[in-house]
């Protein structure tokens, strides 16, 4: 990632891919894959195994890989055929636009290499990143400790799939699988996601989790899910907090430990409105409450 490679459109890119389709093998490396400088349309064609990494990818657009605000904006990425065992975080990505990601499997089955990061993430969208697709995308294992510290909601972040709300917006998932997490499976803070054909199991919080935590400005958030199944989670299966247009079709969520689906808009600064749309869903066996309805919250239509 050292040089100044870059593709010119999405139908021209930079392809770094592996030689003959053969497996490329990356071992016990502070980072599997890095890219530090400002590269436009790249196309990075696996199949790539990263073991044992503290980071499957970093990516900066700053000095700082994970914090500090974004020099710039990159463009037109497509990331495909990524496999990490063992690695303490995932990716993330930083005022990306225009981001496709496909065939990723990322296991964590051993707390041998913890991250030096608090919150590792699997799969993870930040600083203004928009106009994602994630495709065959599965995440399991992501910890960082706190869970075994403090219980559920004890200040880590180790989801498997997660955004930050600094200005994520249009972000897709076509199935997706997230589980045995610390956290969440899915935690998002983004103005529009949609998920088909998503499953969410055993982890030790959420297993679907969408919110906006500026509820004065919740008037154009939405989150459209189908064909989702959300069981066996340590919190809630499906938590939404003011979010002002939730739809929800096709749909099975039971065997949590507490709500089915909880509804909810006052996070922070109160206020807002969380409505929402569920049809055709079924929600049984959550220990419990199967359905909890908070402060100012409207159900569109309800067809369970």
């Amino acid at each position: 990632g050292e040089t100044g490679f870059s593709g010119t459109s999405r139908n021209n890119p930079f392809t770094i891919s592996s030689y003959n389709g053969e497996r490329v093998l990356i071992p016990d490396a502070t980072y599997g894959l890095r890219d530090k400088l400002h590269h436009q349309f790249v196309r990075l064609i696996g199949p790539i195994e990263v073991h044992n990494c503290s980071a499957v990818l970093s990516v900066q657009t700053s000095g700082d890989s994970w914090s500090g605000t974004p020099a710039f904006t990159k463009y037109g990425w497509d990331i495909q055929n990524i496999t990490a065992i063992n690695c303490s975080n995932g990716m993330r990505f930083e005022n990306f636009n225009d981001l496709t990601v496909k065939n990723v499997v990322i296991e964590t089955h051993t707390n041998v290499r913890l991250s030096d990061r608090d919150s590792p993430v699997g799969l993870g969208f930040e600083k203004g990143t928009k106009n994602v697709y994630v495709e065959n995308a599965r995440v399991s294992g992501m910890n960082d400790g706190k869970y075994e510290q403090t219980g559920p909601g004890g200040g880590g972040d180790a989801d498997c799939f997660w955004s930050d709300h600094s200005g994520t917006d249009n972000l897709r998932f076509k199935n997706i699988e997230g589980s045995n997490c610390s956290e969440d499976g899915f935690d998002f803070k983004s103005r529009n996601v949609e998920i088909i054909n998503g499953k969410f199991y055993n982890n030790q919080y959420n297993g679907l989790k969408v919110w906006w935590p500026r509820t004065s400005e919740n008037l154009n958030t939405r989150f459209y899910g189908e064909n989702i199944l959300v069981y066996n989670n340590g919190a809630d299966g499906i938590r939404c907090t003011s979010v002002n247009d939730f739809t929800l079709k096709n749909a099975t969520i039971s065997g949590n430990v507490e709500n089915g689906i909880k509804w909810t808009s006052d996070w922070f600064n109160g206020g807002g409105t969380c409505s929402g749309s569920v049809q055709n869903t079924i929600i049984a066996n959550n220990k419990e409450t199967e359905i909890y309805y908070g402060i100012t919250t409207q159900l569109k239509s309800w067809n369970p």
